[in-house]
């Protein structure tokens, strides 16, 4: 399974025709790895938190599995590895700064995207 917003991810490949129609640069950067399944988000943070918290939601995991995957998934934690990252010199895709941001979205804005799908999981 891949999870991408922009075309060069991991699995994009199984829609390269339209991204190198509709993204730009698509076809210099579309990736032409293709997986069986595919997740498209508008950030693909956002598409891994849907996926993990699909698995979390799968009653076929048990109880373990879900508690596990659910103590990973946090707007703290999420804090954590992105500040984390940035100390270890990673620069946000789409401004390069050196910054706790994600595709050029404010950390509080992606926090909130992060919270919303953890809350519609909970329900």
């Amino acid at each position: 399974t891949g999870v991408g917003d922009g075309g060069n991810e991991l699995g994009m490949g199984k829609r390269i025709d339209q991204v190198r129609e509709h993204i730009p640069l698509g076809e210099t950067i579309g990736s032409i790895i293709a997986t069986d399944n595919l997740v498209v988000a508008g950030v693909s943070n956002w598409g891994g938190y849907a996926l993990a918290l699909t698995i979390l939601l799968d009653p076929t995991k048990g109880e373990g599995a879900a508690a596990e995957i659910g103590a990973l998934l946090s707007v703290e934690g999420e804090k954590a590895v992105l500040d984390a990252l940035v100390q270890g010199g990673a620069r946000d895709g789409i401004t390069s700064l050196a910054e706790a941001t994600v595709d050029g979205i404010s950390w509080e804005d992606h926090a909130r995207k992060i919270q919303a799908l953890i809350s519609l999981a909970a329900n």
